[in-house]
């Protein structure tokens, strides 16, 4: 279920470090650069999505936050009494009544604040049940829940501006129908979770994994014993660091998810054009559903060219609350690749209600020299210049990857074939790999 969440109201600490980082860069930015980087983007967007397969940030960000000794003590936590242990007592708590004293007042307060004020911040979210015999989805019926009935969840959320954090939680969650109100509630209880800042702009915090009790008792108490899978700590491939310092010396659209002529392309005819690889991504995969366990997350061409080819379409859902606050980045194809592998038409491509209800901050007023140069398209000699630039940078960043890096595996292989691809539309060769 994808979801995203305005706020207006923040308590505790906040890091807002890196929207400072961004404002200056923005306001010290050439307006030309900004040209360039409209005229960029499709190649960044190409390499940019490289980079996050060749690092396998995918599983890299869900493996940081998934102790799997853990979770095997979740799941069969939610098996015992049938699925309902605990759950009267959970609803019957003054702690559960409190959350929703506390929540019914917050929402009475950002429908307030909503149509007077702006938002602080806005988040991209997920949340993920695992199967259940009595649980079902469909397009004509939606997400069906079993009431009062233990579930292993997990949440997603990442914020992209000011502050770029990736969070993952998981634990139990269940459902009940509250009659007096007409709600549907869903509690949702974390006994672990990972909160990975963005490595730009640097953030005053560090990466940390918490884990707690399955439940309020002492029946299962927390391990000793880190369960996480190696791969989040193993070094990444020496393809994906290269790639990766190529894409951080291109500069970044900031204004394709803000400015309406980026957000019109994404029509009917748009729509179109991607309809075979999104038929492919499909094919590609024996079962699209997604579980902690890894089961169907799709991989392959098809995959890449859907989520690059779509990205003109995202606008809504990934934009946030800052003007310019983000363009697409690693963060950003982590929220959008999922998006997209999740689904199973294209018909998720025309939603435009993510922001509904939520006032936008004014955009900054540009000079009239600004304007103008933003007016000015590149002629074919600067386009030509930097498509040399560009080859020669990735070829000097991957010439020092070994053969049987890209032999490994398809995705590499995938990966590699991609990368000659550009090299010849950019008018130049494709690698030749080092023995």
């Amino acid at each position: 279920m994808g979801e995203k969440i305005h706020a207006f109201k923040h308590t505790g600490r906040w890091d807002t470090n890196g929207g400072l980082v961004l404002r200056q860069l923005l306001k010290s930015r050439w307006a030309g650069t900004n040209s360039l980087a409209k005229a960029m983007r499709k190649n960044r967007d190409r390499l940019a999505l490289l980079t996050f397969t060749a690092l396998g940030m995918g599983a890299r960000l869900v493996e940081s936050g998934t102790d799997k000794l853990h979770l095997a003590r979740t799941r069969a936590y939610v098996m015992k009494d049938g699925g309902k242990r605990n759950v009267a007592q959970k609803f019957g708590s003054s702690a559960f009544q409190r959350l929703i004293t506390d929540a019914t007042a917050g929402q009475a307060d950002a429908a307030k604040k909503g149509k007077e004020g702006y938002p602080m911040k806005s988040e991209d979210a997920s949340f993920h049940w695992e199967e259940h015999p009595l649980m079902s989805f469909s397009p004509e019926h939606g997400l069906q829940l079993p009431l009062g009935i233990n579930l292993v969840g997990l949440r997603g959320m990442e914020q992209l501006s000011p502050e770029r954090i990736f969070h993952m939680y998981i634990g139990t969650t269940v459902a009940n129908i509250n009659k007096k109100a007409n709600t549907l509630e869903i509690l949702f209880s974390a006994n672990q979770q990972v909160y990975i800042p963005d490595k730009w702009p640097a953030s005053a915090h560090k990466p940390k994994f918490w884990i707690g009790p399955v439940d309020d008792s002492k029946d299962e108490p927390v391990p000793w014993v880190d369960g996480r899978a190696v791969v989040h700590t193993s070094p990444s491939s020496v393809a994906g660091r290269a790639l990766y310092s190529t894409v951080q010396k291109m500069p970044i659209d900031f204004r394709r998810f803000y400015d309406d002529e980026y957000t019109r392309e994404c029509d009917a005819k748009y729509q179109e054009r991607l309809k075979p690889d999104f038929e492919g991504m499909l094919a590609e995969s024996t079962d699209a559903s997604y579980q902690l366990t890894g089961k169907g997350q799709r991989s392959g061409v098809h995959l890449l060219n859907a989520v690059r080819g779509s990205v003109d379409c995202a606008g809504n859902y990934l934009s946030t609350s800052t003007p310019y606050g983000n363009g697409l980045d690693i963060y950003e194809l982590a929220v959008w690749g999922q998006y997209i592998f999740e689904q199973d038409s294209l018909n998720s491509l025309a939603y435009n209600f993510w922001n509904n209800g939520v006032k936008k901050w004014p955009k900054p007023k540009l000079t009239e020299e600004e304007v103008a140069q933003m007016a000015e398209e590149p002629s074919q000699e600067q386009r030509n210049q930097w498509n040399q630039e560009l080859a020669a940078d990735l070829k000097a960043s991957l010439k020092d990857v070994p053969a049987h890096e890209w032999e490994q595996c398809e995705v590499h292989k995938t990966i590699k074939e991609e990368v000659d691809q550009l090299l010849m539309e950019l008018g130049d060769r494709p690698l030749v790999a080092n023995k």
